[in-house]
This record gives structure tokens, C-alpha cells and sequence, in this order.
């Protein structure tokens, strides 16, 4: 199981500096020298394991960009349900969303296929599935 948490940290860092590289590049000259601060809301309370990990990937943008680039967080749902937040992202009003299973299958349908109750007898399952749907997922 911790290989799955370890997968899903990588997942989450990758996606953002992703992000950073796509926002940074299609700056006009004057704003790249702005703060840049990506608007980020989504269900997990504050203090959970996943916003110490969003908490912790600002940081290290903010480090590797001086200061230039970086997150401000809603945790909690202050900014809705996760149907909310992914409104709310095509209008502009958020750059991101720290979705559940309900939210990503929204975009994509089949995902909703890991939320399946019941489908994995043993955390030795899950990170079998986890190893084989990476090179999906990828």
C-alpha cells in the first residue's frame, strides 16, 4: 500500500509542474515576471494527508521559482462539491481541483472503475492493479 501512496504523491507533482511549465510558458513577457498563483480548491480537509502533500508541493514550486510561482488552496469545500469546482475551473474562477473519484469521472468516466467497492481482497491487490494501470493511466 505505501507504494501506492509513494505513486500518488509522484502523480501529484508531476500534474503541477506540468501546470507550472503550461502556465510559465503561455505568460505574455510582463506577467512572467508576476506572481503567478494558481487557485486550487477541493474537498480534503485541512490538515488531511492530502493537503500537507498540496501544502508541501507550493513550497517547493515557490522554491524552485523564487517566489514567481505558487498555489493558494481551499481545502474543506469552501469552493463547493467537487460538480462546483470543475465549474468554477472552466470559467476561470480556479486553475485546479483536488478532485474525488466523483469529480475525475465527470471527465472521465472510466475511472470511476477504481472506486468499484469491494473489488480488492488485500492492499497486495490493490498495488498489483495500481502497477498495471500506471502504464494505463500514463
Amino acid at each position: 500500500m505505501r507504494g501506492s501512496v509513494n505513486r500518488v504523491r509522484r502523480w501529484r507533482a508531476a500534474v503541477a509542474a506540468c501546470a507550472v511549465l503550461v502556465a510559465a510558458t503561455g505568460l505574455p513577457a510582463p506577467a512572467a515576471a508576476q506572481e503567478v498563483l494558481f487557485k486550487v480548491a477541493t474537498l480534503a480537509p485541512d490538515g488531511s494527508t492530502w493537503m500537507k502533500l498540496m501544502r508541501e508541493l507550493d513550497q517547493r514550486v515557490r522554491e524552485e521559482t523564487n517566489g514567481r510561482v505558487g498555489f493558494r488552496f481551499y481545502p474543506g469545500g469552501q469552493q463547493g462539491s467537487d460538480l462546483d469546482v470543475l465549474r468554477k475551473m472552466r470559467t476561470g474562477q480556479l486553475q485546479g481541483g483536488g478532485l474525488t473519484g466523483v469529480g475525475l469521472g465527470e471527465i472521465e468516466p472510466s475511472l470511476r472503475i477504481l472506486e468499484l467497492p469491494f473489488l480488492f481482497r488485500s492492499a497486495d491487490e490493490v498495488d498489483l492493479a495500481h502497477r498495471v494501470l500506471d502504464q494505463v493511466f500514463e
